[in-house]
């Protein structure tokens, strides 16, 4: 019953948001699998929900490009990522703290859940971004503004606030 009428609801307020963004079967369809995956009941999802660099500054658009990368500590794995299409695009300044919301994104795009982490031992990398965006992997061409030492997955179960070298505060979690 919640299911159907949660469903209802996001699928009419979207309709009248948007009718004139929904064209065929397929739109409605791709909306309805992005409600399903943002259900109040919902796998746990890992975000940042707050974060302040410092020391970074990028020559010519004076905007940075933040984004925050997970890896497997044994492995070396990557994880998946949040950045500006996640919800850090106005992270764009050295010294100021921004309260946000983003979640982390898989390379197939998918959102990062607690479950896939908890039994793993993880770092975080936090980049000034010049090349590929999130989901992208780093390359030589972006800006390492630090990187967390290592630690359980299952502590993302609790809001984490971090800091390591140029990054004053990461607030991560689910």
């Amino acid at each position: 019953m919640f299911r159907k009428t949660y469903l209802q609801i996001i699928s009419l307020l979207f309709l009248t948001m948007t009718s004139s963004c929904i064209t065929t079967d397929e739109d409605v369809q791709d909306f309805i699998a992005w409600s399903e995956n943002n259900r109040p009941d919902a796998a746990q999802k890992i975000r940042v929900t707050g974060i302040e660099v410092t020391n970074e500054e990028e020559p010519g658009t004076f905007r940075l490009e933040i984004e925050v990368h997970m890896f497997d500590a044994n492995t070396g794995q990557f994880l998946g990522c949040s950045g500006g299409i996640n919800g850090l695009l106005n992270v764009d300044m050295s010294d100021i703290h921004y309260t946000v919301n983003a979640l982390f994104t898989k390379p197939d795009y998918s959102f990062l859940t607690l479950a896939e982490v908890q039994d793993r031992t993880i770092y975080l990398m936090v980049i000034e971004d010049d090349l590929d965006e999130c989901p992208g992997l780093i390359t030589e061409a972006d800006d390492l503004v630090g990187r967390s030492g290592n630690f359980c997955g299952c502590d993302l179960a609790t809001r984490q606030s971090l800091s390591f070298e140029n990054v004053v505060s990461l607030e991560i979690g689910i």
